[in-house]
């Protein structure tokens, strides 16, 4: 192109690319300027609200915007394995487990996960299985009692109030025990979607005592659990106040990452008993990526973040000012209501943390 010249070029596209990359940076704004409007559905389907509270921002995309996130394509790799990375020695213990809790013989479900070829040769494969099966043998023998009795599924049908609804189905239940086992860890989001399912229980069937036990692996001294419940009157409250959040959640990405904000709400709770705690330091731990802990990716590293936020955002992202109409609890009862954040995670965290909950071994 001669000085001074109009650029010109037949690929539109292109030629908007290369004046985009030498035009004068902006800074970036916020993905939503303002909240979209959406009808308020006057039925919401529980599995809905199980999915939003596990990944708020995604369902906002998902839902909301009616778009998805891009993930990596996994590449193929017909090599055979002589180690398998932690996420491949997961599989192996998830498939076990589901296949020996569906009623499969160990030694047939054994076999299987060798017929399957994703096991590192010989003894390689033999101690990666072994490891497996001593974590598969142990969640089973220590779930027996609570397992006990014919699984179950029941409907749900809760009345909001306002002409809405929420409706669906809960399976996994053992007279009045809503079991979850899994071959990995109990973390907050296996913990949130048991809770939001035992408050659908709770509120459907209010003569009925239902509690929650959510058993996944832990350390040396077995099986962890999560138990919650059993939940009073108040379940139609706290459901209701769950999906206002989705309804809000679904109108702009919130600020509200489980993982995050559960660790902030744990954190609220000591800071209210007294304990000085820096809620943005609680908050940096879960969220961004540290030298420390960088075999746990923090949670602006997964893909709806980066889409939303920028990649490698800072904490800073949750740590603004509530709304108005976000003050659920005055901020003169604790630093930690003064940030978008704090309220968002005491309005879903609240109830388990105040003492809903209890976390220990099996």
């Amino acid at each position: 192109v001669a000085p001074g010249a109009e650029p010109f070029s037949f690929d539109a596209a292109a030629l908007a690319g290369a004046r985009a990359v030498v035009r004068e940076r902006t800074p970036r704004g916020p993905f939503v300027a303002t909240p979209l409007a959406r009808d308020r559905e006057s039925e919401v389907a529980l599995d809905d609200l199980v999915r939003f509270v596990e990944r708020p921002v995604r369902e906002f995309l998902r839902t909301g915007l009616g778009v998805t996130t891009r993930f990596d394509a996994d590449e193929v790799d017909d090599a055979l394995p002589l180690e398998l990375d932690g996420l491949g020695r997961w599989g192996v213990g998830a498939r076990l487990l589901e296949d020996v809790l569906g009623g499969v013989h160990p030694e047939l479900a054994r076999e299987a996960e060798r017929r399957r070829g994703q096991l590192p040769p010989r003894a390689l494969g033999a101690r990666t299985l072994e490891r497996a099966e001593q974590d598969v043998r142990s969640l089973y023998l220590d779930t027996v009692d609570l397992r006990a009795g014919e699984p179950r599924t029941l409907d749900v049908d809760v009345d909001l109030g306002d002409g809405r609804r929420l409706v669906g189905t809960v399976g996994g239940i053992h007279a009045n025990r809503l079991v979850s086992v899994s071959f990995s860890s109990v973390r907050a989001r296996q913990r949130i979607a048991a809770w939001v399912r035992l408050l659908a229980l709770s509120a459907a069937h209010p003569d009925s005592s239902f509690t929650a036990h959510t058993v996944g692996r832990g350390g040396r001294a077995g099986p962890q659990r999560s138990l919650a419940g059993p939940v009073d009157h108040r379940a139609v409250d706290w459901l209701r106040a769950l999906v206002e959040l989705r309804d809000r959640g679904l109108t702009e990405p919130l600020p509200m990452p489980v993982r995050t904000t559960c660790a902030v709400a744990e954190a609220m709770r000591r800071q209210r008993a007294g304990d000085d705690v820096d809620l943005a330091d609680v908050a940096r731990r879960d969220w961004e990526t540290s030298r420390d802990r960088a075999a746990v990716p923090g949670e602006a590293e997964d893909p709806e973040h980066v889409l939303v936020h920028g990649a490698g955002s800072s904490v800073d992202v949750l740590l603004g000012p509530p709304r108005s109409d976000e003050l659920w609890v005055p901020v003169e009862e604790g630093a930690g209501f003064r940030t978008r954040i704090g309220q968002l995670a005491w309005r879903v965290w609240g109830p388990l943390v105040m003492g809903a909950e209890r976390m220990g071994p099996l």
